[in-house]
């Protein structure tokens, strides 16, 4: 007999898209499902929609656990479904996104399989409501070797470079309670669970295995706590993460030092992520507000200080950050790029290509077309892969699903490619090359 797989699932006030997410998991080829649904004070009809189909889950052979409470707020509506999870293996997803329906029969077998291995997480598609294609959201494991001792991997976490969404993972339950998940959990903060819910995981150094295929569907709507409307709302969202992760790290069983060392991996990434989307933002004047926090922290990050200044960081924070995590991860690829090829960036641009030529209008690598299936023609191009050879380079974007296609069409045309995060890389070398050589140490 298949064993059980606990779906978790929190929701709230999604009678418009909870539909999509309790028909995926119905046609799940995988028969043993515990469907646990925390209800968190539905007021637009959401409660009326799970009822309607706790009959068809029935019908499927599934067991369903439902749960009323007041509205609490995601996080501690997650921590009320971890705590009834009884199946040999479990996952959370979001009511408003859709499973693949190999999503629990692949992860699963998986582990079935592998007993070496905690737990295993996926890609996923990434579905904005307002757009009309999918675009591929990567699990950053391109530059991190098998994983058999996990301890490295928490710092290319909390620097943002592996997965963060909870949803991607199915885990095993014993595994739940060897990391003293629960016992961690911040469930009193209004806002995501993520951080809560990764770094027990994380730091209870299980094998994690990745799977490069795409199972999970991840749908951007008017309700998700990540829909960013302003520079603002992203803010005030990594405001929240930050409090949730530095008080996770707080209630962690570990040694002082390595506690204030992922605080300080935490807050790296806070200031890197603001920064991130002030650019996308155009918000100079607003990054300049916490400019002098910000320089003071990342002077003292290292020995001796790289002493950057305010011009520094206005002009440069995309390479500064870059380097900054760079040295952290102890990340040194060499490259060997030749500058008199013609470059050509090739993905998911659409109308946003002027946004990316701004990005590196001023790098000594930038590309001389834009090229995208559904360019205007004009300043995007389409893509012409018979006219590809030797001379040219291939940036491609994004580095998941999308950017395998384009270079197993591009593999015979003998031309080089690389992904954008390789590019910012390149040029952070070139401009700051003592985070690279050992010149700069990081303290912690």
């Amino acid at each position: 007999m298949q064993p059980k797989v606990s779906i978790v699932i929190p929701c709230y006030n999604k009678v418009n898209y909870i539909k999509g997410m309790f028909d995926s998991i119905i046609a799940q080829k995988w028969n043993n499902i515990e469907i646990i649904l925390i209800n968190d004070g539905s007021t637009d009809g959401t409660r009326e929609i799970i009822t309607d189909y706790e009959q068809k889950f029935i019908e499927r052979g599934f067991e369903v656990i439902i749960i009323d409470q007041e509205n609490k707020g995601l996080a501690a509506a997650v921590y009320e479904g971890l705590k009834l999870v009884t199946g040999e293996y479990f996952c959370q997803v979001d009511a408003d996104d859709s499973l693949d329906q190999e999503y629990v029969s692949v992860l699963t077998g998986f582990l079935e399989s592998n007993l070496g291995f905690e737990w295993v997480v996926c890609d996923a598609l990434s579905k904005n409501i307002n757009t009309p294609h999918y675009n591929y959201m990567s699990f950053f494991i391109s530059d991190i070797p098998e994983y058999h001792n996990m301890k490295n991997l928490i710092d290319y976490y909390f620097l943002n470079k592996i997965a963060i969404s909870a949803w991607r993972y199915i885990i095993r339950t014993t595994y739940l309670h060897k990391s003293k998940l629960l016992d961690y959990y911040v469930n009193y903060v209004r806002g995501m669970q993520e951080r809560s819910f990764i770094i027990p995981l994380l730091l209870a150094n299980g094998n994690l295995k990745h799977i490069p295929k795409p199972l999970y569907n991840y749908v951007q709507n008017e309700t998700s706590i990540s829909k960013f409307e302003s520079y603002y709302c992203i803010i005030n969202y990594y405001i929240v993460e930050n409090e949730i992760a530095l008080e996770v790290i707080k209630r962690l069983n570990i040694e002082i030092k390595q506690k204030k060392r992922l605080a300080i991996l935490q807050k790296t990434n806070h200031y890197n992520m603001c920064y991130r989307f002030a650019r996308q933002y155009d918000t100079d004047e607003d990054t300049k507000l916490i400019n002098k926090e910000v320089l003071v922290f990342i002077n003292n990050l290292f020995y001796p200080s790289p002493g950057f200044n305010n011009k520094d960081l206005e002009e440069n924070n995309l390479l500064i950050f870059t380097a900054i995590i760079d040295n952290i991860l102890k990340m040194n690829k060499i490259f060997n790029i030749p500058t008199d090829k013609n470059i050509v960036m090739w993905g998911v641009l659409g109308q946003n290509g002027r946004n990316y030529m701004k990005k590196v209008d001023k790098y000594k690598m930038k590309p001389n077309e834009l090229w995208d299936i559904n360019g205007d023609g004009v300043v995007i191009k389409k893509p012409d892969v018979n006219r590809l050879s030797s001379n040219d380079i291939v940036i491609v974007l994004p580095w998941g699903a999308i950017g395998r296609e384009i270079v197993s069409e591009i593999k015979n045309t003998g031309c080089e490619v690389l992904n954008y995060e390789e590019i910012v890389m390149y040029e952070a070398m070139q401009r700051y090359p003592e985070f690279y050589d050992g010149s700069i140490k990081f303290k912690y």
